[in-house]
């Protein structure tokens, strides 16, 4: 279910949460929250039902929760152009542009904590891809669960999520980018 301390976490945890420790989400959690980003900051729950139909045909009315805004249309722009200089010659994904579609990225890597010994060991690396960066229409999101190679979510997930990316941009005929993304390095 994932878990995230009240507001009144100690200090300590504040400063865990700030790189990553002290909290935890599932995959599903993750995608949805930068899937709200690359949304313009609109958070919409997962959901798996898209349609439903009866024995007799008809379509049975499905329930889906209320978008809501979870941050604003500006700090969206910045957090996606942030993404957006991962897959720049200069970013820890420089290896992963697609050809004809401006990428967004992220890598993670965290450490598993292990109850037997009560200290972490091992990794758990990730890499969350958004296509088009100028418009986004998909987004791909690949965890490796104690990967033996490294610990690295650009180097290990971020190859597996282009592959899905090169296969559903043209299978759900997501249109190539047509603006010129950035170069490399970040001016805010």
């Amino acid at each position: 279910a994932g878990h995230l301390p009240g507001a009144d976490m100690k200090d300590s945890t504040r400063d865990q949460i700030s790189f990553g420790q002290g909290l935890s989400v599932t995959g599903i959690q993750e995608a949805a929250a930068i899937a709200a980003v690359a949304n313009g900051g609109v958070y919409n729950k997962p959901t798996i039902i898209k349609s439903a139909t009866g024995t007799d045909g008809q379509p049975i009315p499905t329930t889906r929760p209320e978008p809501r805004r979870v941050v604003s249309e500006k700090t969206s722009a910045a957090v996606r152009s942030m993404m957006e200089s991962v897959i720049t010659p200069d970013g820890s994904g420089r290896k992963l542009p697609l050809d004809n579609y401006r990428m967004a990225g992220k890598s993670g890597t965290a450490e598993r904590y292990n109850a037997q010994c009560r200290c972490y060991r091992g990794y758990t690396t990730s890499w969350v891809g958004i296509a088009p960066a100028d418009d986004p229409d998909l987004l791909t999101y690949v965890v490796l669960q104690k990967p033996r190679k490294g610990n690295s979510g650009s180097a290990l997930a971020g190859p597996v999520s282009n592959d899905i990316m090169r296969y559903a941009l043209p299978r759900y005929a997501v249109k190539p980018s047509t603006t010129k993304g950035p170069k490399g390095g970040l001016e805010w």
